[in-house]
């Protein structure tokens, strides 16, 4: 089953959006775009639900696929 981009959007908001990761909160909004595009391509892939990925970064692909798709995910990031 894929999300549609509302779709997206709605569970992006409630999942993201108003949440502390690492960057401003403005960011989050100003991003959903973004976020969408890389989702929507990774969604595409056909992966199994067991498939694994890693997020080097923030963590909100991690959530998202995670909490969307079901894909166990994991978060790497440099903290200086």
């Amino acid at each position: 089953m894929s999300i549609t981009r509302s779709e997206f959007v709605k569970l992006y908001c409630a999942l993201i959006e108003g949440k502390e990761f690492v960057e401003c909160k403005d960011y989050y909004s100003r991003s959903v775009g973004r976020f969408w595009k890389a989702f929507d391509k990774i969604q595409h892939l056909g992966l199994s639900p067991q498939s694994k990925a890693i997020d080097i970064g923030g963590g909100i692909m991690a959530v998202l696929l995670s909490k969307i798709l079901g894909i166990q995910a994991s978060v790497g990031d440099i903290n200086e």
